[in-house]
């Protein structure tokens, strides 16, 4: 437990810091979630607690979606958090703080910050990084780090298959 307040508490600490370097106002912790019972009144469990409480607020940085060149999502995911830790050592740190990408995900990497300018900031002179930059609405925010190797198909022994893409494309197998 006291393992948890400490992360809670340095994450508390770098959303602070990023607010202050991008000028914006701190805004309350307050989420508007009671803490044993939901805005109707009823008791809530421990589970659905613990669910809410990792589950991003108005007040969480925003989640920005940015469109690469197919092919390069990992690449441009970490030669953006290298351009990060690069101007940080600098002196002159983004005001990002993540760069993702999820596998079954095409063309798209996924950018942590709090402003659309932080991005377009942290993302100009990079070759594969186009300038088309979308928000994620917050109920989609988690949706898209869900287990990825659920919706992945394993075929089964005997089960007839067909090769999508690579030297071997639309073999059967």
């Amino acid at each position: 437990m006291e393992e948890r307040a400490k992360l809670q508490e340095e994450r508390k600490a770098k959303k602070d810091a990023i607010r202050q370097q991008s000028d914006q106002e701190p805004e309350s912790d307050d989420d508007g979630l009671k803490s044993e019972e939901d805005s109707q009144g009823e008791k809530l469990s421990a589970n659905e607690l613990e669910r809410r409480e990792n589950l991003p607020s108005i007040s969480d940085p925003k989640l920005w979606q940015v469109r690469v060149r197919k092919g390069m999502e990992r690449i441009a995911a970490m030669a953006l958090m290298n351009k990060m830790i690069d101007y940080t050592q600098k002196g002159k740190p983004f005001a990002i703080l993540s760069a993702t990408f999820v596998e079954n995900l095409e063309n798209y990497i996924f950018v942590e910050a709090y402003k659309i300018e932080s991005v377009y900031e942290a993302i100009s002179g990079l070759a594969y990084v186009f300038r088309r930059i979308d928000i994620l609405p917050i109920n989609e925010m988690t949706k898209i780090y869900e287990d990825q190797d659920s919706k992945l198909v394993r075929p089964k022994q005997g089960q007839w298959v067909r090769i999508r893409n690579g030297l071997y494309q639309d073999d059967l197998g």
